[in-house]
């Protein structure tokens, strides 16, 4: 038999190794290394060491491949040579090209990755002594790809500095295996996770849309503003003069309920309004906590680029991004108001699921997730207070609206009756 048969199954096998070793090493997650280390000690902390050092790993299985493939490459031209003389060269090519991909690359490394845990406990000792007889060679390798990493970012990608996303991503993926492991729970996990998202996170992402504020001109007489106040039970509301964008002052409810006359305009008494906190949206959610809490303020009217009021933000927005849902005692009301099976009063903000759940239904949209919006969806208009819409064998009667959006709807239960029927 030809030696060199030997040498190629040899030298193939030396790929299918190195391979399947570099999948393995690189696909244990920290808490599977962790894992690994409880049940085998000593190997578990070999496998900790090698994966510490990422690069020195990596060049040094890939000085190994590449040795194996250019060797296995050799020895099949020589067996080509032997047995088939006059064959043409891109036979050859193709024959070890095809080899190549089955028996190094393909196969070791899909089968490492199922056996991961198994394949680094084995192998660890041989790459750890591979690194040290390797270390000259590993050492040139690595300050050459050092100096040409530096060249080519600097021509190409003088602008790019290294992103601390990989980092976030990282940890995130650890927050996952912890829940899934049982080492923390659902809640605690979301939590990690918002905090570490949090980092991030601009103001605009978390601060209420300008149509969304609720706001008093000073020009309001103090017993309508605090019937409005009433209704709308917020304990800081931004006051304007002349127009809405001009933002003079926060009252205070509790400064309000030391006025004496309730006859006067709001701007009869602008010695009891707060000075507003003014931040720009591109601020940090991280730097704006900070603020409030160097400051003592609990609301933000929050600024675009051109100075224009964007929206507002509190502490307690800024909060629920980290914790969740900040629940008031003012808040806790439902969006909803049953009054029997057939007629219920929704707020348009609630959720399409829920209302399917809570009326029976089963009303469905392509885009809109609110009530509101999937009536907006269907009417292609802003409705006035009062309207009435009839689709299928629901009645849609607007019983709260601003200019800009829907606010309350009765929705009752009715008989389909084509004729009648709208959209």
């Amino acid at each position: 038999m030809d030696i060199n048969f030997l040498f190629l199954g040899l030298f193939l096998s030396l790929s299918f190794f190195c391979s399947m070793s570099e999948t393995s090493f690189f696909s244990l997650s920290n808490l599977k290394i962790e894992d690994i280390k409880k049940k085998h000690p000593r190997r578990g902390s070999l496998i900790a060491s090698l994966v510490d050092s990422p690069q020195k790993l990596l060049v040094t299985i890939l000085i190994c491949n590449t040795f194996a493939n250019i060797f296995a490459t050799l020895t099949a031209s020589k067996i080509f040579a032997t047995y088939f003389p006059t064959m043409n060269l891109w036979v050859l090519i193709l024959t070890m090209t095809f080899m190549v991909l089955i028996f190094g690359e393909v196969t070791p490394k899909s089968l490492a990755i199922k056996i991961a845990p198994i394949t680094s406990v084995l192998v660890a000792p041989v790459w750890f002594i591979l690194e040290i007889v390797l270390t000259p060679f590993i050492f040139i390798f690595r300050q050459f790809v050092k100096v040409l990493v530096a060249i080519v970012s600097e021509l190409f990608y003088p602008n790019i500095k290294e992103s601390d996303s990989y980092k976030t991503d990282e940890v995130i993926e650890v927050i996952k295996e912890s829940q899934k492991h049982g080492i923390i729970d659902k809640e605690e996990g979301a939590i990690l996770g918002n905090v570490i998202e949090f980092a991030n996170t601009e103001i605009w992402e978390l601060m209420r849309p300008r149509n969304e504020i609720f706001s008093l001109s000073s020009d309001t007489i103090i017993s309508e503003a605090i019937e409005k106040i009433k209704e709308r039970k917020y304990s800081r509301i931004p006051v304007w003069e002349d127009e809405e964008e001009n933002i003079i002052g926060i009252l205070y409810v509790k400064d309000l309920l030391m006025i004496n006359g309730t006859k006067r305009k709001l701007s009869y008494y602008k010695t009891i309004l707060r000075k507003p906190f003014f931040v720009p949206e591109s601020v940090k959610a991280e730097k704006l906590l900070r603020d409030f809490k160097t400051t003592n303020n609990h609301l933000a009217i929050v600024i675009d680029e051109y100075g224009g009021v964007a929206g507002l933000i509190t502490m307690e927005d800024v909060l629920e991004a980290i914790i969740g849902e900040v629940i008031d005692k003012d808040d806790v009301r439902p969006l909803y108001y049953k009054y029997n099976t057939s007629m219920i009063e929704v707020e348009g903000k609630l959720d399409i699921d829920e209302f399917n759940k809570v009326f029976k239904t089963a009303i469905r949209s392509s885009e809109a997730t609110t009530i509101a919006g999937f009536l907006l969806e269907k009417i292609k208009k802003i409705p006035n207070v009062g309207e009435i819409f009839l689709l299928d064998n629901l009645q849609f009667k607007i019983s709260g609206a601003l200019p800009n959006k829907i606010e309350k709807i009765l929705i009752t239960k009715i008989r389909k009756i084509k004729e009648k029927k709208i959209l």
